[in-house]
């Protein structure tokens, strides 16, 4: 994604599993969660 221009924040480890936020073109904030 990054390759592409997305802002996109450090992937975050949790005890439940792993995310990270990007945004679109317009800003708006999204999260990407993989549960384990």
């Amino acid at each position: 994604m990054k390759g592409n221009g997305v802002k996109v924040e450090e992937m975050q480890r949790m005890p439940f599993g792993t995310m990270f936020t990007f945004y679109d073109q317009d800003g708006n904030e999204y999260i990407l969660r993989e549960d384990k």
